[in-house]
């Protein structure tokens, strides 16, 4: 009997010290700092600054609210640095940065997360601790090529122990950028990362690095600042210090509303960072860009695009950037073309094999011997879709025969063609029009009653041909269909004008949820969705805890309730639950404390180790560790056994017997 007990504790304890041994030996996460005066030490956690520990980046005592950690224990010697920043969209905390790690649901997260968002998108606090309820949606930077099939970097991940706030060239013997597709690189899961090359510069064409900083700010797309002549520019490292840098390529744009402004890359749309250009919300199907790192402001154009022929895309235009065999290509290719034609992907991977061949323009004159122009070619910091007259003084068309006029090859291209009257369209009609049209005019339109024009009402004349021709989208309704759960609560008309809203009542037991909208509206020839969603009953009880406000006897979909558990009891998931069409979220479990009585103490012969309270009661939380003493002339086979975990309201204590009593 007493070997069999000995056995049992020496299998208990061996386990708890290889439990322990497995933790203790984990490796610290390296966060490392930019800027500052540390040269790029790492963050030191905790560290003691204002007579207080900071377990995480802080903004104390920054006039500028930007991150930063001390580079030892204690800040005394004065050795900081600027932490990196993943810096949020939408939500609520109006851009500002992520904090990590942050604590949500009792669990510290150490990167972006997926956790409580049902529609899967990542998602930060912006502060230590989420009870504030502060968070932003964290950027998407969608990857190619690795074995992620495509899924978005995460960041911050963690590769060789290191803190990765954005993509990493760190073990690439090709020096691509990379990054994991998880929140830590032991799965193995990752991606190439898009990338903007650099023209001039000192940085022999590398890819921009995003972020990098540049006199203590994080910039996350390409800047003008600091620049004289309001060009745009990256760092190609992290860190501007070392003073590389190059021109990004500029994409001049067409319509829209940014008066032909660049395209500014990347740049934030739906929450993805967009490194060309997209058809993303574009019911049409055209590439377009943001003209600023951020589309909040809505500034917008079309961008040029090549047409191709042949292949097997039926005429799409290309997509620069493509990817191809771990290559980006930023302009038409020949690789891997055995009769040498000009080709390029017409989506961004060439996985799916979509293809086709691009438009040839055969020069003359120049230097290129007749070679075919190359579309987009780079000249003065710009990316070219078309023959250009700049820097020409006679005014001739022009080409560049390689994607980038960095090796002067070049011939003159045939001459423009004009265009005769523009196209008509279906209920509308041209404004001012004349028999024909030199390169780069406009005609304009306007639409008949009833219809609105889809984009800003011009055609433009580009080599003989007319581009962007817009089209007449008619804006009435017809009455609305039956309201699911609802009723009209007025007589319906035989149409309706763009603009008119009809309201409705939900039936009994369902409501308009909280956003109260209770009316539909007609645009564009398409009604708005209703919604009357079902109420939720009495949300569900917690054993051990109580909800903190006053309870309804039924609830609007989108409203909450708060559990707060009893004392010493541990609350587990969501504190906070949701109603959603008539159903609550997974309620929360409030974890059952342990006691330990002053008898069962002296009846194994342990106690506490604070000596003025050796036997007295205590109470541990669910999954808190004690640690107990032997009595005197009392002995255990193995000191680690004294160490127990309290677990669901169950704690196991180590049993001491007489010294000598132990027998193997």
């Amino acid at each position: 009997m007493l070997f069999h007990r000995c056995l049992g504790m020496f299998i208990h304890g061996f386990l708890a010290f290889l439990t322990i041994s497995l933790i203790s030996t984990a490796a610290p996460v390296t966060v490392l700092t930019t800027g500052g005066n540390a040269d790029g030490a790492p963050c030191v956690f905790p560290f003691m600054y204002g007579n207080n520990q900071h377990y995480s980046c802080t903004r104390d005592g920054q006039n500028d609210g930007k991150l930063w950690c001390a580079t030892t224990s204690d800040y005394k010697d004065g050795k900081w640095g600027f932490c990196p920043e993943v810096l949020t969209t939408g939500g609520n905390a109006d851009g500002a940065p992520c904090v990590f790690p942050f604590m949500y649901g009792n669990i510290q997260q150490y990167s972006c997360t997926r956790d409580g968002q049902k529609d899967g998108k990542l998602w930060c606090a912006t502060t230590s601790d989420y009870k504030d309820g502060k968070w932003g949606f964290c950027p998407k930077v969608q990857t190619t090529g690795g074995n992620a099939d495509g899924a978005p970097c995460v960041f911050p991940f963690i590769n060789g122990n290191i803190q990765h706030y954005s993509c990493t060239r760190d073990g690439q013997n090709d020096g691509k950028l990379w990054c994991a597709t998880t929140s830590d690189y032991k799965d193995g899961k990752w991606g190439f990362c898009p990338e903007v090359l650099t023209t001039g510069g000192n940085a022999d064409g590398a890819p921009c690095v995003f972020p990098f900083v540049n006199g203590n700010i994080h910039h996350y797309s390409c800047t003008r600042d600091g620049h004289n002549d309001s060009k745009l520019w990256c760092a190609t490292t992290s860190n501007y210090k070392d003073g590389k840098w190059g021109f990004c390529p500029e994409v001049q744009t067409t319509g829209g509303n940014a008066d032909g402004a660049p395209c500014v890359f990347p740049f934030m749309y739906g929450n993805i960072q967009q490194y060309s250009c997209t058809r993303d919300g574009q019911k049409d199907g055209k590439l377009w860009c943001a003209t600023t790192s951020d589309y909040k402001d809505g500034k917008w154009g079309f961008c040029p695009e090549v047409q191709t022929t042949g292949g097997n895309a039926d005429g799409a235009p290309c997509v620069f950037p493509f990817m191809n065999r771990n290559i980006h290509h930023y302009s038409c290719t020949r690789d891997g073309q055995n009769d040498g034609k000009l080709w390029c992907a017409t989506t961004s991977d060439y996985k799916d094999g979509k293809w086709g061949f691009c438009p040839e323009v055969l020069t003359t004159g120049g230097n290129a011997d007749g070679a075919p122009c190359v579309f987009p070619f780079m000249y003065g910091n710009i990316q070219r879709y078309s023959c250009t007259r700049d820097g020409q003084k006679d005014g001739k068309l022009w080409c560049a025969t390689t994607s980038d006029y960095k090796d002067g090859k070049w011939g003159f291209c045939p001459e423009e063609k004009l265009c005769g009257k523009p196209e008509e369209i279906a209920n509308g009609r041209v404004l001012e029009g004349k028999p024909e049209y030199k390169h780069n005019e406009k005609a304009s339109y306007e639409c008949s009653a009833e219809y609105r024009l889809s984009e800003d009402g011009n055609t433009t004349c580009l080599l003989g041909r007319w581009e962007n021709v817009p089209k007449c989208i008619y804006t009435s309704c017809e009455p609305p269909a039956d309201i699911p759960h609802g009723e009209i609560r007025e007589q319906k008309k035989n149409k309706y004008s763009s603009g008119d809203r009809v309201f409705y009542d939900c039936d009994p037991g369902y409501t308009t949820g909280l956003d109260n909208i209770d009316y539909i509206t007609c645009e564009d020839a398409r009604w708005t969705e209703s919604a009357c969603r079902m109420n939720c009953d009495a949300p569900p009880t917690v054993t051990y805890a109580e909800i903190t406000e006053r309870l309804n006897e039924s609830y609007r979909s989108g409203s909450s309730v708060q559990y707060k558990c009893a004392h010493f009891y541990k609350l587990e998931g969501r504190e906070r639950i949701t109603c959603i069409n008539g159903v609550w979220d997974k309620t929360p479990v409030c974890r059952v404390p342990c006691t330990v009585k002053e008898v069962a103490l002296r009846q194994n012969n342990i106690h506490h180790t604070s000596e003025e309270n050796k036997y007295k009661k205590i109470y541990k939380v669910h999954a808190e560790y004690t640690t107990f003493q032997c009595a005197p002339e009392y002995e255990i086979l193995d000191s680690k056994l004294l160490t127990v975990q309290c677990l669901d309201g169950v704690i196991n204590l180590p049993t001491c017997l007489k010294k000598g009593e132990f027998s193997l």
